[in-house]
């Protein structure tokens, strides 16, 4: 089956009537060999009449404009149209390859007549003083597309980046972007601000992401946003992952929330592990990335990975529950170090609505002032219920340590487990 329609038994194109492709040598001759093709296609109906342009649009996808152009031989065709009207008119697959040569074949004859032309008649040194000079060379530039791209490189360097990013906005994505990766960072930056940005988009989603990205640098981090939405979320990602994290980081945080839902999952890991750790990086978004990686992976990374002063921050701007789990499961020294480089009052306030179990794991290995100080920025009946879960000589030293009018409402406050009495405490 074929991408539009049922492709036709091969032709056999051993016998004297079928075209060859080895006796094809100008753009005349490629055209009435493909018409040939056509016109010995067998139709899927039983009837006598000829496989008609129509018909060849709906098997190959190509516009029926674009076969008949083909046909006309006034244009070359692309390797991408004699290849389906091949495969649709039944050429083997071995033989495929031969037809698109034959193509390639006519149009680097082509290229090396017309650059020949083009010296001979354009002075480099005009381009940039005569517009005449500037109209001409883009003329001949287009001309050169249907027939070698590779030639034209030479040609758009000479020309000025608001002409060469006209030109590129004539062409399809696939060609553009092929130019435009060529070009180094500064002129295809400069190329590409005018064009516009759905057509910079569909050229970057062509690229490879290294080269994708240089071209996105020479935006302003707004427009680079926009450019991005632009994008399939998996090129998108590509994009952004290819970047410095700090260019990535503030590029990231001009994107509405839809738009990171839809790109973040496409970041490596290993990525937005770096995105998180940039100054760069708005903590509400260094939190949003964070959460996307496993909770022992975040555990690893407060431990031994980020600085103190960058999980401190993080850490303020989690919300509480997940701040206090996540307290509760580092490493006893590390968990002081933490919690006093955020301060005491901050995970008082932080960790207050957590669960008591949790709250006690936090307290756990953690100084007798420092959990009073926590303890403080609690409810009574909260603090009451974090001290029921301590061990007997830690909850007693964290009451002498607390007013003494709270300490006495905290030993008289009742649960549902063991009462909190003079007794026990």
């Amino acid at each position: 089956m074929g991408q539009h329609g049922t492709v036709p038994s091969p032709l056999p194109t051993g016998s004297p009537a079928a075209p060859q492709p080895h006796t094809v040598h100008t753009v005349s001759e490629l055209a009435a060999a493909l018409k040939e093709l056509r016109l010995r296609t067998p139709r899927r109906e039983m009837t006598d009449e000829l496989l008609s342009l129509r018909e060849l649009s709906e098997l190959t996808g190509v516009p029926r404009s674009t076969l008949c152009n083909a046909e006309s031989g006034r244009v070359l065709p692309s390797a991408r149209v004699v290849f389906h009207v091949a495969r649709a008119c039944g050429v083997t697959q071995d033989e495929l390859a031969s037809w698109v040569d034959a193509r390639h074949r006519i149009a680097r004859s082509q290229s090396r007549r017309t650059v020949q032309a083009a010296r001979a008649t354009t002075a480099p040194a005009q381009v940039d003083d005569d517009q005449d000079g500037i109209d001409g060379m883009i003329r001949i530039v287009g001309r050169l597309e249907t027939a070698d791209p590779a030639a034209v490189m030479p040609m758009l360097k000479s020309l000025p980046p608001d002409a060469v990013g006209q030109h590129l906005a004539t062409l399809h994505a696939p060609v553009a972007a092929q130019h435009l990766a060529s070009m180094g960072p500064g002129p295809a930056a400069e190329a590409s601000l005018h064009m516009s940005v759905e057509q910079v988009a569909e050229c970057m989603g062509w690229m490879e992401p290294t080269a994708a990205e240089r071209i996105l640098r020479g935006y302003d981090f707004p427009a680079a946003a926009e450019l991005l939405q632009r994008m399939p979320t998996a090129v998108a990602a590509s994009v952004i992952s290819a970047l410095p994290a700090e260019i990535s980081a503030e590029t990231l945080s001009h994107l509405p929330p839809d738009a990171l839902d839809g790109i973040i999952p496409g970041i490596p890991i290993r990525t937005r592990e770096a995105l998180v750790n940039s100054d760069r990086m708005p903590d509400r978004l260094a939190v949003k990335l964070l959460f996307g990686l496993s909770f022992g992976r975040i555990i690893a990374l407060f431990e031994s990975s980020y600085p103190l002063e960058r999980c401190a921050e993080l850490l303020t701007a989690i919300p509480g529950d997940a701040a206090a789990g996540l307290l509760a499961a580092l490493p006893t020294r590390r968990r002081r170090a933490l919690i006093h480089r955020t301060g005491l009052d901050e995970i008082g306030r932080k960790i207050a609505q957590a669960t008591a179990e949790t709250v006690a794991d936090v307290l756990d290995g953690v100084a007798p002032e420092t959990s009073a100080a926590v303890l403080g920025e609690f409810a009574v009946d909260r603090a009451a219920a974090v001290l029921h879960r301590l061990r007997h000589d830690l909850r007693a030293r964290i009451l002498d340590l607390m007013p003494p009018m709270v300490a006495a409402v905290i030993r008289n406050t009742q649960f549902t487990g063991p009462a909190l009495g003079t007794a026990q405490l």
